[in-house]
């Protein structure tokens, strides 16, 4: 049986505003390990990143959090 994981809006915009940087941390570095895990068994792993509303003097805040991040 195949599995995946789907990762939503682990935007700038979004995280940022809810979350301090240690707890980014942590869900980052948990979100990672299983997206490896899954990827290196031939699982599927999807981010979904909601653009609506999306301008282009804003768009730094719509970007997912950068590698080391959730990416």
């Amino acid at each position: 049986m195949k599995v995946g994981l789907l990762i939503v809006d682990m935007q700038e915009s979004i995280v940022r505003k809810k979350m301090d940087q240690t707890s980014i941390d942590h869900a980052c570095e948990y979100i990672n390990h299983v997206a490896n895990v899954l990827r290196s068994n031939d699982h599927t792993v999807v981010h979904v990143q909601d653009v609506e509303g999306m301008e282009e003097a804003v768009s730094d805040e719509y970007r997912i959090i950068p590698r080391g991040g959730c990416e």
